[in-house]
Formats: C-alpha cells, sequence, structure tokens
C-alpha cells in the first residue's frame, strides 16, 4: 500500500509545474495549450513545414533554381515562410481580445487583490504567449536539422533567421496584447496593421542584407563584426517593439482601474513615429547608425513606461 502511495506522489511531483512559476502564469499557460487556437496551428504549421521542405528540395532538384534559392529573402523559403506566417501572425492573435475582455468582465480587479499588478499581469500573458510560441518552434528542430544536412543551407544564416523569427514573434505578440486593450476593433487592426508592416518590412528587410552580403563567409574580421553589428540591432529594433506593446498594454490596465496620469496616447504615438525616427537615423547615416539610433530609441520607450507608471 505504501509503496503504492509512494508511485502517486512520485508521479504527482515529476508531472507538476516547478513552485517558483507564479500560479497565475500557470493556470494560462494550461489553458492556452489545450485551446483549438493553439492545437490547429500546432498540427497545420507541421504540414506546411513539411510541404515546404518538399517543395524547397524540388526546387534544389531543379539545377536552373537551385542556385538561386541560397540567399534569398525569407518568406520566399516556403519553409521558413510558412514558420514565420504561423509564429509571427496566427498565434498570437488569439490574444487580440485579451486585455478589452478583461477590462469588460472586470474580473481583472479581483486579480489585482492578490497583489498582482497590471504590469505583472500584461508580462504574463507577454510570457505565456512566447512560451506557446517557443514551444511550437522546438518541435520544429527536427526540420531545421533535416534542412542542414540533406538541403546544403548555412549554419549562420540558418542562426540568424532562427533569431529573428523568435524576436519578430515576441514582438508581435507584444503588441497584440498592447493594441487588445481598445474597444474599437478599427483602432486595434490599424495600428496593429502599421507596427507589424514596420517588423515585417524591416526585419526581413535586414534578414535579406545579411543573407545576401554572404559576410559569414567571409574570414575578414572586420566583416565579422559588421555582421555582429547587423545582428545586434536587429535584437534592439525586436527589443523596442516588444516594449511598446508592453507598456502600451500596462497603461490600458492602469488607465482602467482608475490610475491618475496615465494615458495611452503616447505610446500610440510612439509605435506611429518610430518609422519616421528609424528612416530618419538610418538616412543620416546612410544606415550604418540604425543600431545606434535604436539604443535612444529603446532607453526613451522604457524610460516613458516608467513615468506613466508614476501619478502625476
Amino acid at each position: 500500500m505504501s509503496d503504492a502511495v509512494d508511485r502517486a506522489l512520485i508521479g504527482a511531483q515529476v508531472s507538476d509545474w516547478p513552485d517558483w512559476l507564479a500560479p497565475v502564469l500557470v493556470k494560462d499557460l494550461r489553458l492556452a495549450l489545450r485551446m483549438p487556437l493553439f492545437l490547429v496551428p500546432f498540427a497545420g504549421i507541421h504540414l506546411a513545414a513539411l510541404l515546404g521542405l518538399l517543395i524547397e528540395f524540388q526546387w534544389l532538384a531543379d539545377s536552373t533554381q537551385s542556385a538561386a534559392f541560397t540567399g534569398i529573402a525569407i518568406f520566399s523559403q516556403p519553409f521558413w515562410g510558412a514558420v514565420s506566417l504561423v509564429l509571427v501572425f496566427i498565434l498570437p492573435m488569439r490574444n487580440l481580445g485579451a486585455l478589452q475582455a478583461l477590462k469588460r468582465q472586470g474580473s481583472f480587479e479581483l486579480v489585482l487583490i492578490t497583489g498582482l499588478s497590471a504590469a505583472r499581469m500584461v508580462h504574463g500573458a507577454w510570457l505565456v504567449q512566447s512560451s506557446i510560441s517557443l514551444l511550437v518552434f522546438v518541435s520544429l528542430l527536427p526540420y531545421i536539422i533535416f534542412r542542414y544536412f540533406f538541403g546544403g543551407v548555412e549554419v549562420v544564416e540558418t542562426l540568424i533567421i532562427i533569431l529573428s523569427v523568435l524576436g519578430a514573434s515576441a514582438a508581435s505578440s507584444a503588441l497584440i496584447i498592447g493594441v487588445s486593450g481598445y474597444a474599437n476593433i478599427s483602432v486595434r487592426l490599424g495600428l496593429l496593421a502599421v507596427a507589424e508592416a514596420v517588423v515585417v518590412i524591416v526585419g526581413g528587410g535586414a534578414i535579406k542584407g545579411v543573407v545576401d552580403s554572404h559576410s559569414f563567409h567571409m574570414g575578414n574580421f572586420f566583416h565579422l563584426l559588421v555582421l555582429l553589428y547587423v545582428v545586434v540591432s536587429l535584437m534592439l529594433f525586436f527589443a523596442f517593439y516588444t516594449l511598446c506593446g508592453l507598456q502600451l498594454g500596462c497603461a490600458h490596465l492602469q488607465g482602467a482601474i482608475g490610475r491618475p496620469g496615465v494615458s495611452t496616447k503616447p505610446f500610440a504615438a510612439a509605435i506611429l513615429i518610430s518609422p519616421v525616427l528609424l528612416m530618419a537615423g538610418s538616412l543620416v547615416t546612410c544606415f550604418y547608425g540604425t543600431g545606434l539610433v535604436l539604443v535612444p530609441m529603446v532607453i526613451w520607450i522604457w524610460k516613458m513606461g516608467s513615468l506613466s507608471a508614476k501619478p502625476r
């Protein structure tokens, strides 16, 4: 009898989540993993990835297109196009009405009684979505390894694309959570369309530039530094839009509980004017100082969020 009890206790300990995870985070993650909005894209991305692999290997079998396969843009590669579509757009869209539902139901006020702040609620929702995206991506690793051994893809090129897809997914998840606090669906979709367009165009353009330059093929130390600078700039770019989305979501919840001096307008304006700031800074520096422009932009949006949390 005691052996059966011991086995049951050991099984419960192994199958349970770690104690250091927040209970609300564990609850949301469990619910998200059981929803059709996760299960359907999870199954669909594997079918799309398999189809993308078949198309790519058909291209490689054709001698007229195999030379043009290496170095083309991420969205023109069927495999990465399918992965990006699911991780950057389809999966994060499950949170398009997340904050507005909380504000309409008033249930978040009960959560605040437990000691959770508005920032922790928004960050928790983003962390859940990022964890789901990472879980889906990990399930695709066999396809990526298969492409490396049988498709002749470059390791460094693949690593850059992986970082970019995960960074774009994190930024998209934060932006969708941030705009979900607006009651007007047109405002949500309009602001989201602007932000997503910038993330896709700038991020995809940077990836294409790095891959086409073939800097990772060159043994010159200078080219290695340039490659590292571009990758760091790309991560700063995704970090800026991730912070924009998170700060916007925090402002929505803080305004819903009546915190004085909190407004969502500065963060929405930051999302709208950021493409202009990026373009102006890039043109002034002939596109060599984009990373240097992003550093003060990241600090600016971070400080603006910290200031908005204080009553004026």
